[in-house]
């Protein structure tokens, strides 16, 4: 949903597909269409999805229609509206790949800023995405630790949405955050979860 908003007025499709075992799957999407333009990357075995799963640090492609490669990929955005693509790496621990692949109806979307913010924001999910997958090295059978990594995941996402709103780093965000909490009097988690309500009230 955070990263959706970096496209300004006219939000990008946004998917997260992971790799656990021989087949990639779509973890979570902004959108159907998002799903099904990673879904139709797994099918075919190739495009910037399956690339950026492989570790390379992002994969823009300005112009899928004259890009003289991903054939199928091509032709299902093209039935879709998409021109555009960018996908990075998120880091989601040791015996796990992960990747967010971002789709823009335009080719000037994304300029530097945004591949930028991309890229932070990226980062930013890691705990998110482990707790979505349960795939944290520690005993995820405690109770305590499931929680613990619940709120990280919250405050995550608040940092994450952060970044987008105001196209700063991660630091930034934080500070911000922790700024926030500070002058409303609340605990640092539950500043996080007003943010994400706050823009998202429907679905968080």
């Amino acid at each position: 949903m955070a990263a959706s908003l970096l496209g300004g007025e006219t939000p990008l499709a946004c998917a997260i597909s992971v790799l656990r075992g021989k087949d990639p799957e779509v973890l979570a999407s902004s959108s159907d269409r998002a799903r099904r333009l990673d879904r139709v990357q797994h099918e075919a075995g190739e495009g910037p999805c399956l690339l950026a799963l492989g570790g390379l640090s992002h994969v823009f492609i300005p112009a899928l229609d004259s890009n003289g490669g991903w054939f199928r990929l091509a032709g299902t955005a093209r039935r879709e509206g998409i021109r555009s693509v960018l996908a990075t790496p998120i880091h989601a621990g040791d015996s796990v790949r992960a990747a967010l692949s971002c789709y823009s109806a335009f080719q000037n979307t994304f300029e530097q800023s945004v591949i930028d913010a991309v890229e932070e924001l990226a980062g930013s999910m890691s705990r998110t995405v482990q707790v979505a997958l349960g795939s944290h090295s520690r005993d995820l059978e405690s109770e305590q630790w499931r929680a613990s990594l619940r709120s990280r995941a919250v405050v995550d996402g608040a940092v994450a949405l952060i970044i987008v709103q105001d196209r700063c780093s991660r630091v930034e965000a934080l500070t911000a955050l922790h700024q926030g909490a500070r002058t409303s009097g609340r605990p640092l988690l539950e500043e996080a979860g007003n943010v994400l309500i706050g823009k998202f009230p429907r679905t968080t």
